[in-house]
């Protein structure tokens, strides 16, 4: 054995590890508020997207005449509710279906959809607003023909 052989084992040095550890902490650091904003307006679609379906949920039910009634949509701000009734505060609780809305959105805008039974229209048109907290906005309208645009 040579005395040089010993110095020839394979690895890593101190400073090729600090600096792998450093540029894995920058591209973290960088991703990070990417992936964030990506989550945020994420969640204000899927809020959208919660409510269309429960305005076309209710949509259909009027117009099956299921359970020989009208029915509706009431928006809050952390929940979206399909009602059977004239208005939300007459309703029948017994057919309520609630669905929670990610909290991290805020809405605005119409709070109540109702459709008469065996109709697509509803008694008023109106729009919501939804607003991401990155004030990212999302709008869903609802129109004269009963379509839910957004």
């Amino acid at each position: 054995m040579q005395v040089g052989d010993s110095m020839n084992t394979r690895g890593f040095t101190v400073v090729e590890l600090m600096l792998s550890v450093a540029v894995i902490a920058l591209m973290a650091g960088i991703s990070m508020p990417i992936y964030r904003t990506f989550q945020t307006r994420n969640e204000a679609d899927i809020a959208a997207q919660m409510i269309a379906q429960a305005l076309r949920i209710a949509e259909m039910q009027a117009l099956l005449g299921r359970s020989g009634s009208g029915w509706g949509v009431y928006i809050e701000t952390d929940a979206v509710t399909v009602f059977k009734g004239a208005s939300y505060t007459e309703r029948d609780t017994d057919f309520d279906n609630m669905q929670v809305l990610p909290g991290s959105v805020e809405i605005s805008g119409d709070q109540e959809f109702i459709f008469p039974l065996g109709e697509v229209a509803p008694e008023a048109v109106g729009e919501v607003v939804i607003t991401s907290m990155d004030q990212h906005t999302r709008s869903l309208v609802v129109n004269a023909l009963g379509m839910v645009e957004y």
